[in-house]
């Protein structure tokens, strides 16, 4: 995969940095591919600072991005296939985590934006990539890691990947999830345009 020419430039940036020992930093957006990536990470000796938000202290910060209705229907996939809800679930839920025959789509019709917005430490795109230098997509992270001068010995398969029990998105939740998270979608569409 060819990176984009603005991503080379801060990438460009990035390896003068680490000539003078400044530390690469990973931050983890959750459902974006960081567990994949993790692995990734701990091979080649990079910092992952997990989900914790990155500082202005942060030097050299990459992160993983995803197309946010995609990423909050992985989240809800992945919540729905645990045996319990967690604290952070709508408690007017609770019923519908349990009936395996109540679809996506029925959850998040019964969901109020603010209960859309209320999942941690899942959050927003907005919020995971503050004070970030550089967003990446999945496909992009390899080829990034190699133009830095890492060395790939490993490949590794996707992991975490949210099981898709309860049917697929409608037209009209994911027209809604878009309005939800349109901040979201101006970051995402900016960082992962070639």
């Amino acid at each position: 995969m060819q990176l984009p020419d603005y991503k080379i430039k801060i990438l460009d940036f990035f390896k003068k940095k680490l000539e003078k020992k400044y530390e690469l930093t990973f931050i983890h957006i959750p459902k974006c591919g960081g567990s994949y990536a993790g692995k990734y990470l701990k091979d080649l000796n990079i910092y992952n600072k997990g989900h914790i938000q990155a500082t202005s202290f942060d030097q050299l910060t990459f992160t993983i991005i995803r197309d946010p209705v995609k990423r909050f229907e992985s989240l809800l996939n992945y919540r729905l296939n645990m045996e319990h809800p967690r604290p952070d679930w709508p408690h007017h839920l609770n019923k519908y985590h349990y009936d395996k025959h109540c679809t996506l789509n029925e959850i998040i019709e019964k969901m109020s934006d603010k209960n859309i917005l209320s999942f941690k430490p899942f959050r927003t795109l907005k919020y995971w990539t503050k004070n970030v230098k550089l967003l990446l997509t999945i496909d992009e992270f390899i080829e990034a890691l190699k133009y830095l001068g890492y060395t790939i010995k490993n490949e590794y398969n996707e992991t975490n990947v949210s099981q898709k029990n309860r049917g697929e998105l409608s037209e009209k939740n994911i027209e809604r999830l878009k309005q939800i998270f349109k901040d979201d979608y101006k970051i995402y569409n900016e960082w992962s345009k070639k």
